[in-house]
């Protein structure tokens, strides 16, 4: 994100672009998320730790 925003603020692409580029990056965030959260393994208590 920070690319792009320095790539617009640059100049080397309009505000358009950094904002489409964004929108996608954080479309793909939030399926990835999602991905995550609906993968069984995650749901799982996870493993008790054996005492030191």
């Amino acid at each position: 994100m920070s690319l792009i925003c320095s790539l617009e603020t640059g100049g080397k692409i309009t505000p358009e672009e950094a904002y489409r580029q964004i929108k996608k990056l954080w479309k793909q965030l939030k399926q990835t998320k999602k991905a995550i959260l609906d993968d069984p393994q995650w749901k799982e208590s996870p493993p008790d730790l054996p005492e030191e």
